[in-house]
């Protein structure tokens, strides 16, 4: 029976859980190119799955001010948006 009951009690944590992570992204604003949109990536056809992982923090684009949509991602970049996504913050005090 105690099983049952936590089974039970992880399963609707795990349902409130996925319900706010749909409801909240749905209140993110919109970057458009007067607020930090990158100058390049108008008019491409993955422009709004850029501006979404803006918007939701995983990619910023370079320094200039570009994004260069066509180029390939580097391991780094890569490595950059997977921790950006699990909000993985934690820097290594080992040396490699």
């Amino acid at each position: 029976m105690k099983s049952v009951l936590k089974s039970s009690s992880l399963s609707l944590l795990v349902i409130i859980m996925l319900t706010i992570s749909l409801i909240i992204p749905s209140f993110a604003f919109d970057v458009d190119e007067a607020h930090g949109a990158p100058s390049d990536i108008a008019g491409h056809w993955a422009y709004s799955y850029i501006v979404k992982g803006i918007n939701y923090g995983f990619i910023n684009g370079y320094p200039d001010g570009t994004f260069i949509p066509d180029r390939a991602v580097s391991r780094a970049e890569f490595a950059k948006m997977v921790n950006a996504a699990f909000k993985n913050n934690n820097m290594s005090a080992g040396s490699f």
